[in-house]
């Protein structure tokens, strides 16, 4: 992709990289984007005395992210943390669910 298509793609949020599922022990989970995201994860733990740990991620853009902002509004304690409560911790069960499945699949493809 040109640079100039790259930097077209980010003004619309169309930019690739994933959306995450960050919780926190004290009961809270951050919803966000980054092209990295175990490089987030770390920059997030460095300022947060509650431990972190990636629950989900997938690919995605900044519209998607700010789509699931809209989508778990009625959680938002504030900014992009969400009380990971009710319908927000069991959507999040089933698709770390769901990708763990997966991984376990593809290992057993090609392990």
């Amino acid at each position: 992709m040109e640079e100039y298509e790259l930097l077209i793609n980010d003004e619309v949020g169309r930019s690739p990289g994933f959306i995450y599922f960050i919780v926190s022990v004290d009961g809270y989970v951050k919803i966000g984007y980054s092209k990295d995201i175990h490089i987030r994860l770390g920059d997030l733990q460095v300022g947060n005395p509650h431990h972190l740990s990636l629950e989900y991620f997938e690919e995605g853009s900044r519209k998607d992210e700010q789509d699931y902002h809209n989508k778990f509004y009625s959680y938002r304690k504030r900014g992009e943390w969400f009380r990971h409560s009710g319908g927000l911790k069991n959507w999040l069960r089933h698709k770390r669910n769901k990708q763990q499945q997966r991984f376990n699949e593809e290992e057993l493809k090609y392990g």
